[in-house]
């Protein structure tokens, strides 16, 4: 099974161009589950994802993928996260976290008699240098997680690089799948070329029960320009994706 996180960069900086690169990216990965961030909400009567998963079933033929959507809990919010999959979702629910409305989604799935969750979340982006948001929000997501009776999967955009306290409470229990295959996390997985430079940071990650799953491999996608313009990539961060196995049904 393969499994993915993007934050998609809303509908801003070539939207309509970088639109192509991502539909590609899902169909040539073959992705059974991936987890986007800056979900816009108001394209037409659809959101981004809905767009997203449209395109991609149109190109297989077939009503493959579907979408699982969480507004934030801003008011008048135009963004969401959003859980693209291609295996059946037998139940969905989300649950907000502590700070400014953010949010984390959960999908439900059996694959081959084995029953485990996909998480999807984007923490905030505030305070940039202190983790009195992003800790508490991580602190709530484990609780949930520990919660379940099956084992999960964790995957988003997490505003955090490794040595912050947020990242060190997911992994008290939880590794990292990029770590895991390499030794150390990614150099950077944002900002792509996309935008205008900034420093560069680690804050996108895919978490694993390792009780439960076996990685098998871990890298980042989507971190080639398009092929007739060096300056497109298909968001403002990298994709990662990961093939996993289950190992184990239940803790």
């Amino acid at each position: 099974m393969k499994i993915a996180t993007l934050n998609l960069c809303y509908n801003a900086h070539r939207w309509e161009e970088r639109f192509p690169l991502i539909v590609q990216s899902i169909l040539d990965h073959e992705i059974d589950l991936i987890g986007l961030q800056e979900v816009w909400t108001r394209m037409g009567n659809r959101n981004q994802a809905q767009v997203i998963a449209d395109a991609v079933n149109q190109q297989l033929g077939e009503e493959i993928y579907q979408v699982s959507f969480t507004d934030s809990t801003r008011e008048n919010s135009r963004m969401g996260i959003a859980t693209l999959s291609r295996q059946p979702v037998t139940e969905f629910t989300w649950i907000s976290l502590p700070g400014p409305w953010r949010v984390a989604q959960l999908v439900k799935l059996s694959v081959e008699d084995k029953v485990f969750g996909f998480i999807n979340t984007h923490f905030h982006n505030r305070p940039a240098k202190e983790e009195t948001i992003r800790l508490p929000q991580a602190v709530r997501l484990m609780e949930w997680v520990q919660a379940q009776v099956f084992p999960c999967l964790i995957v988003g955009d997490f505003n955090a690089p490794p040595p912050r306290d947020t990242i060190l409470h997911i992994k008290k229990t939880y590794a990292s799948a990029y770590e895991t295959i390499h030794g150390c996390e990614p150099a950077f997985t944002c900002p792509t070329p996309l935008i205008a430079p900034r420093p560069s940071e680690i804050v996108d990650y895919l978490f694993f029960d390792a009780n439960a799953f076996h990685v098998k491999t871990c890298e980042l996608i989507l971190t080639q320009p398009a092929p007739d313009d060096d300056t497109l990539y298909a968001s403002d961060h990298f994709g990662m994706l990961a093939e996993i196995e289950m190992i184990k049904a239940a803790r």
